[in-house]
């Protein structure tokens, strides 16, 4: 059990110290806050599926977009074992960049996903990459970015670029024992939005 979804398989090598309880605890308290029911929910990276099945209890309409065959594999086995209210789409692509990517799935542009209300970006460091990138914010409410402080996307970075994106941080969650990576959260809302 990953912060109370069932998954299959033991943590991978050098998770050890995660404390599986509060597993993407953040994003995943985020998406119980601000997902409501039939929300359509576009996630960059998913890895086990855990932040996909938080929002799905909440009846919305999940599709996330993950580069790793071994992780689309684990979210659709995450997904058949959880069975949520709403629906989990699992795509097989890379969103941006996949220069710094070991992988041979096919290359989707950020400006080619789907339309959403809320995305949320958890790609390990390609934030910065792809948040500059999207074009269509207008149906966008809520953006729920991981910063990683140890490459490319720390939280400053990141907050400057959904600043200049129309957006303001809701709130910040600094990288703490708990998250794996030493990861950072940000929570954003469209100001140009009527939500």
């Amino acid at each position: 059990m990953l912060n109370s979804v069932s998954v299959m398989g033991p943590a991978k090598r050098g998770e050890s110290r995660i404390n599986f309880r509060n597993y993407k605890k953040a994003l995943c308290d985020c998406l119980e806050t601000h997902v409501s029911r039939e929300d359509r929910v576009t996630m960059i990276g998913s890895r086990w599926g855990v932040p996909a099945i938080h929002a799905a209890r909440k009846g919305a309409f999940v599709t996330v977009y993950d580069a790793s065959q071994k992780s689309i594999k684990q979210i659709r086995h995450t997904t058949r074992q959880n069975r949520p209210t709403g629906t989990v789409d699992v795509i097989h692509r890379t969103v941006g960049n996949p220069v710094s990517l070991r992988t041979q799935a096919p290359v989707v542009t950020p400006s080619k996903l789907k339309e959403c209300s809320v995305l949320v970006v958890n790609c390990g460091g390609s934030e910065c990459d792809i948040l500059p990138s999207l074009d269509n914010y207008s149906s966008v409410k809520t953006v729920i970015v991981e910063c990683h402080k140890t490459t490319d996307s720390p939280i400053e970075t990141v907050s400057n670029i959904l600043n200049n994106k129309n957006f303001r941080v809701l709130r910040e969650y600094p990288p703490s024992k708990f998250a794996d990576n030493n990861a950072g959260l940000l929570l954003a809302s469209n100001q140009d939005s009527s939500y």
